[in-house]
């Protein structure tokens, strides 16, 4: 059995690792609303892999980790293992206790709704979010057709205020630029190791960013692009996060923003326009083809 880190300090190159020798993960998570956000995350990032099964601990209200441990005793924690819920009953349980404990407030029912709907959307099978959207709907006294239209809304909004976000990044000073070429690139390391198909590296070349004027992120772009497809046995994820470590910045963004809800082709076109246009910005600032070379102008 392993015990991986916590929270969202779990990465790709841990799940890699724990695959070669696991097929389950079980996590522990804060009941505040840290914990219910880094819980959102891991589902988000990580069930889509066909390899690995999750399950998962609510510690209990005012706890961490080290007072937990120190509470239960080696039998007490191996007990809680034992007994921990399939992410799916994990989300429920915690629905379920958060109603029991929610004041009369109708405002109380509407914040305990938004957050549930936020992890039923962070789960990838549709089969999985039906099932919580019943047994949810049961739980907070409302009807199933009813969150199920909010789960839609919720993730179109989800991902509109993401493109907002990312437009007013690149219209922003330079400070702000640098920001939002790490969004950008976080999007696409994420893509470049998931596993899925289509790569980025089959809809973008290396060329796309030569905008990239920091000098650490083009080294990092420089070796992402020469490193070979990742065989079944390497350790591409290894490699991986020693990249991500030259730029703290960037690892911290790695770890920080949302999943994005949309689907594989959409992210790819987002990313491709992305590049397009803080390449077209690069352009206009410096008066050069991208390359450093002075346009010509004709009269």
């Amino acid at each position: 059995m392993w015990w991986p880190p916590l929270g969202t300090a779990l990465g790709p190159a841990h799940i890699s690792t724990i695959k070669k020798s696991a097929g389950e993960v079980i996590l522990l998570f804060d009941g505040d609303r840290a914990g219910r956000e880094a819980a959102m995350s891991i589902v988000g990032r990580f069930l889509w892999d066909p390899d690995l099964s999750f399950r998962a601990i609510w510690l209990p209200d005012g706890e961490d980790p080290d007072t937990w441990v120190q509470r239960e005793g080696r039998s007490g924690v191996e007990r809680a293992l034992e007994e921990a819920l399939p992410m799916g009953d994990f989300v429920l349980d915690w629905l379920e206790s958060s109603v029991a404990r929610a004041t009369p407030d109708p405002g109380a029912k509407a914040a305990l709704a938004s957050d549930f709907l936020a992890m039923v959307r962070a789960f990838p099978d549709l089969e999985v979010q039906d099932r919580l959207l019943q047994k949810g709907a049961v739980l907070l006294g409302t009807m199933k057709d009813l969150l199920a239209h909010s789960l839609l809304s919720g993730a179109e909004a989800a991902r509109e205020a993401r493109k907002e976000k990312a437009a007013e990044s690149e219209g922003n000073a330079l400070g702000n630029r640098a920001l939002a070429v790490r969004n950008h690139l976080v999007e696409l390391l994420r893509m470049w190791v998931d596993g899925e198909s289509p790569h980025p590296r089959e809809v973008l070349k290396r060329e796309d960013y030569a905008f990239v004027e920091d000098a650490t992120l083009a080294a990092i772009l420089d070796d992402l692009w020469a490193q070979p497809d990742p065989g079944p046995e390497s350790d591409a994820s290894g490699r991986f996060h020693d990249l991500l470590r030259r730029d703290p910045p960037l690892m911290k963004l790695w770890y920080e923003l949302p999943s994005d809800p949309a689907s594989r082709q959409e992210r790819l076109e987002d990313i491709r326009q992305a590049a397009w246009r803080m390449s077209r910005k690069t352009r206009r600032k410096f008066g050069t083809d991208g390359t450093g070379q002075s346009r010509s102008v004709h009269s």
